[in-house]
């Protein structure tokens, strides 16, 4: 296809199956266009397609997805640098790359993450503020896991970061026809530039050159990240058990220290206990010792108070004996308030209610003293 020197010419790169001719057949309204739903690449060469779009004429060239089941990606990068060499030589410049990537892919990494790099490679710093990732199938995920994801590519190294800072545009697409058109217009007020491969192969570089170098860059990085890798799973498996061990040092700090503090909970429990005990026995020996002092005194009054002599009866006609009358009178006042003699019925003296009998002498004279 002759292309004039007005034409904006914009690249559309990506894996298989990012949705490439996709784009390209709602932008330009073309039928045409082969669509591939497998993992085999429907687009097998490099293919241009031209329409009109606001007063400019653009260029979609429409090339092979890397990571096909057919075709290496060495290959693939061949036929692109093939293209790339011959509309270099026919003064052709891009304007941009349209980079697509499935946002519903769980992560770069292995085969992906290694053609990201020969992409970075393939454009060159230089051409970074040229190109424009966009993501695709935002209909197929949760939104939040989309800007979880995507805020992961914009901001990794390893995946988009170097192409953001530099100023790479970072958009998602949606499969709106007019919104797929105004994303090219950004593109075509770039300045057109030249990627990194086409200023090797003007420095005399062939294409399988620049192919075996991208291919060896590649495979030294795949080591590379392998190596990592392992290097990350000994390093992790190392920290994990060093984690063991600390955890099982910390477990077994606590299983001692709350030994210690039972061992001090019973020893100031036994130590309360023992305090306790001698607090009771001094408080049993203090009572002991208030009533020996309470019985010394009441001695001590009942010596002090004068002797006096009182019948046991007020009727002077009992002649029952007087100890059988004083030890149930006695007996009685201790559980019951009566004023009278069990055996003979008669009024005991008011006086008797309230005593205390000395020694008892002979059973007809015998004193009674108050308390």
């Amino acid at each position: 296809m002759d292309r004039e020197v007005s034409d904006v010419v914009i690249a559309v790169m990506g894996a298989t199956g990012a949705g490439k001719s996709s784009y390209i057949k709602r932008v330009t309204g073309r039928r045409n266009i082969l669509i591939g739903h497998s993992l085999a690449c429907a687009t097998e060469e490099v293919q241009s397609y031209r329409f009109h779009y606001r007063g400019i004429n653009f260029v979609l060239v429409d090339t092979p997805g890397f990571d096909d089941n057919r075709d290496s990606d060495e290959i693939i990068l061949s036929k692109i640098l093939t293209w790339l060499g011959a509309s270099f030589r026919k003064g052709t410049r891009l304007s941009g790359i349209l980079y697509l990537h499935r946002i519903i892919d769980p992560r770069m990494q292995g085969s992906a993450l290694s053609n990201m790099r020969m992409f970075r490679r393939l454009c060159g710093p230089a051409f970074y503020e040229n190109v424009v990732l966009a993501t695709t199938f935002w209909g197929s995920i949760d939104p939040a896991l989309g800007a979880e994801r995507e805020k992961e590519l914009r901001y990794n190294n390893e995946f988009w970061g170097q192409l953001v800072e530099r100023g790479s545009q970072l958009v998602r697409l949606d499969e709106d026809e007019e919104s797929s058109r105004k994303l090219l217009l950004s593109l075509a007020r770039k300045n057109r530039s030249v990627l990194e491969a086409q200023k090797q192969m003007q420095a005399g570089k062939s294409v399988g050159d620049i192919a075996a170098f991208h291919r060896v860059v590649a495979e030294y990085d795949t080591k590379f990240d392998q190596e990592i890798e392992r290097e990350c799973n000994r390093r992790s498996a190392e920290i994990l058990r060093r984690e063991n061990e600390i955890r099982e040092k910390l477990r077994q700090q606590s299983r001692e220290a709350e030994q210690k503090r039972s061992e001090a909970a019973r020893k100031v429990q036994d130590e309360e206990e023992r305090r306790d005990m001698c607090r009771q026995a001094r408080i049993e020996q203090q009572r002991r010792e208030v009533e020996r002092q309470e019985r010394e005194l009441e001695e001590l009054r009942w010596a002090r108070r004068p002797e006096k002599s009182y019948p046991l009866h007020e009727d002077p006609g009992c002649r029952e004996p007087a100890q059988g009358n004083v030890d149930n009178h006695r007996c009685k006042l201790r559980n019951v308030e009566k004023r009278r003699c069990d055996r003979c019925g008669c009024r005991l003296h008011s006086l008797y209610t309230n005593y205390r009998l000395l020694p008892l002498l002979p059973l007809q004279e015998r004193p009674v003293r108050f308390v």
